[in-house]
């Protein structure tokens, strides 16, 4: 999940230029500002916005933080977390129909 939205971000940040002002101004608030960090675990929590609100920057941070998660538990991961990860690629899904729709 995290790849595809890197994806996105840089194709949106390569297309920029080269679009119109509506256009430009629809991708800036898709992609979100800066970049996706390294998320705080142990005191850091995320929660989840509508795909209308969301970010790509913002699951890109979601979709990491679930992951540093996954990866530091001593046990199969429980099914309210695997809901988590299916409901952020389900997100990711609308912000790439969001892109598709802008016409990138």
């Amino acid at each position: 999940g995290n790849q595809r939205a890197q994806a996105m971000r840089n194709e949106i940040d390569a297309a920029i230029p080269n679009l119109d002002e509506k256009q430009r101004a629809l991708l800036v608030l898709l992609r979100g500002n800066g970049d996706a960090e390294n998320p705080e675990t142990v005191y850091g929590s995320i929660s989840a916005l509508p795909a209308s609100e969301e970010t790509i920057v913002g699951i890109q941070n979601k979709l990491i933080y679930m992951l540093k998660i996954l990866q530091a538990a001593d046990a199969r991961p429980s099914s309210q977390a695997m809901q988590s990860v299916d409901d952020l690629l389900e997100t990711l899904e609308k912000l790439e129909q969001r892109r598709d729709a802008i016409g990138l």
